[in-house]
């Protein structure tokens, strides 16, 4: 039987994004969390945009990536 934890999606799926760049995302997020980061993807910003993925680690610091899959993306 499959585990509840492997059948968590680390970026959440809202028809937004290409398969790419959520096979990208997947990626980077694990990633991150190999460098000892906590990641979120898709988080609001107080500007109006959204920041493709989130990750803060244990000395606080705080980094953000943004997904740029496709020519289209630049």
């Amino acid at each position: 039987m499959e585990s509840s934890a492997a059948r968590i999606s680390l970026v959440p799926i809202d028809r937004r994004q290409s398969e790419t760049a959520l096979a990208i995302a997947r990626g980077t997020s694990r990633l991150l969390r190999s460098l000892g980061f906590a990641t979120i993807s898709e988080l609001p910003l107080p500007s109006g945009r959204r920041a493709d993925l989130v990750a803060l680690n244990e000395r606080g610091e705080i980094w953000i990536v943004e997904i740029k899959s496709s020519v289209e993306d630049l």
